[in-house]
Formats: C-alpha cells, structure tokens, sequence
C-alpha cells in the first residue's frame, strides 16, 4: 500500500511508537531511509504542523504535533491491520 510505504508515514509511526528523545539522524537510521530523503519528509511534515523541532545542542529533538500524533495513531492503527 502506498501511503504505508511513504517515508513521511514511516517518521509519523516511528515518533508515535518511540516518545524518547528522536534525532533526525537516529530517525534515518531507523527507519532504514536516506538521510537527504529524510531530512526533506521531516521539513515537509513540519510545514504541515505534524512535528516540531527544537534545537539541543548540535542537533534537532523532533516530537509530534497534536496533530500529528492524531494523525500518526490511525496510521499506526491502520499499519498493524495490514
């Protein structure tokens, strides 16, 4: 299923299943994903109000929105149906 596939679901369920402090590097590494593509879904899913980023030290703590985590709760629903 396509939507399932998109890295942009990938980042939403992984923040969902792992409320420890989330690098955008430990992300690409877990997610098994390159870190240009990462890095573009996660400015994209910040655009779009799902994640923020805040700055600690020499890197980007990403947490889910509201938003997000409403969003990235179906997905995961609908991620473990499949």
């Amino acid at each position: 299923m396509k939507i399932m596939d998109s890295i942009a679901s990938k980042i939403l369920i992984y923040l969902f299943n792992n409320q420890e402090l989330n690098f955008e590097f430990k992300i690409t590494k877990e997610i098994d994903c390159n870190y240009d593509s990462c890095s573009k879904n996660i400015n994209l899913l910040k655009s779009l109000g799902m994640i923020n980023s805040v700055h600690r030290g020499q890197m980007n703590v990403i947490t889910l929105t509201k938003k997000g985590k409403s969003i990235a709760e179906k997905l995961n629903k609908i991620d473990k149906l499949l």
